[in-house]
């Protein structure tokens, strides 16, 4: 693989040739582990094609760090604009650089002024959100059939690279959108085209018949796969190329309600007998069955889970001051629902806690996690999972703690890599505080054996 044309002390030698990937290529992946610095990457790869109009499709809260990359990897001086709503009929661009959330590519009219613009080169972070065929956004980029013909904008692109540390968060099928779009000649079909995607889930999915049609229930012939797609993307580890990263220890806390354990809460929910009977019925299962019977029950069990994460949080906030009481460290919580990280920020607060969740706007986003970085006197950053999961940076911390978790394993993974990334210069320690014999522990199965899995396809 050739060297790069230009110096750049400032990257790692694995970013070196993470970029030297990207530069060789019109169309490519980079699936590198969280917190291995994808965006510097991308950004001096730009650079270095002398890429002057450049769109980024990114998570809302992601958008102003862009910016602030931006101006660090490619110029101080770069003209960047950022997209924080609808672009109306008479919006004329500010800028070579162009930064907008997943979320405004399902405008209609946003769509059509950013496709009339051509743009020398597509990065969009967390490609992951284009997973789903049928999404307007995903249809914003790659095409109505995923093609890149029609109004797509990776067709308007001279070049496109796309970037996540989660390619396939729940199984192999959700790589069908990409690989269509920028590496068709990976999936040759019985026809001689491409695959479709009914006809790529039929090779590497495990699939069940049901009285609703077929349905996804794992991944297969993944080694295959991963051959097949060799020289479209690159992917590497945490453990592989930053020996000097210290290590993340993972340990999980049984926490013990007074006077009752997981089973007494269940009957104390009767207001919720129908998933209560659920759950208990959910306890004796496992693999496949588990997976298959929380989707077929998830608005049930999300009203159980909900009291979950509710009646242990006493519990868990007494353990949280406690290991921050006369602890000089920052911390890092995550949970799910709106009231729990209330309830959080209400009782931590003489820790002057930050928060970010769905409710919180961009820029008030942006200001939590600078302030989190930046400010000593903030020593607490409380975090909802989908909304701060992802594209930020909190390596002030190395304490972090799940007081709920997430159905898809790689998003709470991703959620600790916050911490856990090539900057973070401490051991970090992760633990999930669990209620025995409940929903916790249903999860948690689930969780293990969808991440052994997905471990056979990415690593």
């Amino acid at each position: 693989m050739s060297r790069l044309p230009v110096e750049t002390p400032l990257l790692r030698p694995y970013q070196v040739e993470g970029v030297s990937f990207l530069v060789g290529r019109t169309f490519a992946a980079l699936f590198d582990d969280c917190g291995l610095g994808k965006t510097p990457q991308s950004l001096v790869a730009a650079k270095n094609i002398g890429a002057k109009n450049v769109l980024v499709i990114c998570p809302a809260v992601a958008r102003f760090n862009w910016q602030r990359e931006i101006l660090r990897w490619v110029d101080p001086s770069s003209s960047i604009e950022v997209i924080t709503s609808k672009l109306g009929s008479n919006y004329l661009p500010k800028g070579n650089w162009l930064v907008i959330s997943h979320d405004l590519l399902t405008d209609a009219s946003t769509q059509k002024i950013l496709w009339k613009r051509d743009w020398d080169l597509l990065i969009v972070d967390e490609a992951h959100f284009l997973k789903s065929k049928g999404a307007k956004r995903t249809r914003a980029v790659y095409g109505t059939h995923c093609d890149l013909k029609g109004k797509s904008l990776a067709g308007k692109a001279s070049r496109t690279w796309i970037l996540t540390g989660t390619p396939a968060p729940n199984h192999t099928g959700e790589l069908w959108t990409h690989l269509r779009a920028l590496c068709p000649e990976a999936i040759p079909g019985v026809t001689g085209k491409p695959m479709g995607e009914t006809e790529f889930q039929t090779n590497y999915c495990a699939l069940e018949e049901t009285n609703w049609g077929t349905r996804i229930v794992g991944s297969k012939d993944m080694a295959r796969l991963r051959s097949k797609m060799d020289g479209f993307f690159l992917r590497r580890l945490k453990q592989n190329v930053l020996k000097d990263l210290p290590p993340v220890t993972i340990d999980s806390i049984p926490i013990s309600l007074t006077k009752m354990d997981g089973e007494d809460m269940n009957r104390s929910l009767k207001a919720h007998p129908d998933a209560i009977h659920l759950a208990d019925a959910a306890k004796n299962m496992s693999g496949d069955d588990l997976i298959k019977f929380m989707k077929e029950h998830a608005p049930e069990l999300a009203t159980y889970r909900r009291h979950t994460g509710l009646l242990k949080l006493p519990i868990c906030l007494e353990w949280l001051k406690t290991e921050m009481a006369g602890n000089h460290n920052k911390f890092i919580v995550f949970a799910i629902h709106h009231e729990v990280i209330d309830k959080i920020v209400e009782h931590m607060a003489a820790f002057n806690p930050v928060k970010i969740d769905g409710r919180d706007n961009p820029k008030a986003r942006d200001a939590s996690a600078q302030a989190f970085m930046d400010d000593p006197d903030c020593k607490l950053f409380v975090g909802q999972i989908a909304a701060a999961g992802t594209a930020l940076t909190l390596t002030a911390a190395k304490d972090v703690a799940f007081f709920e978790t997430d159905w898809v394993p790689a998003n709470n993974y991703q959620a600790l890599s916050r911490a856990h990334r090539f900057t973070q210069t401490r051991g970090v320690v992760v633990r999930f505080l669990t209620l025995p014999n409940s929903i916790d522990d249903i999860i948690s199965r689930a969780l293990v054996r969808k991440t052994r899995e997905l471990n056979q396809l990415f690593g």
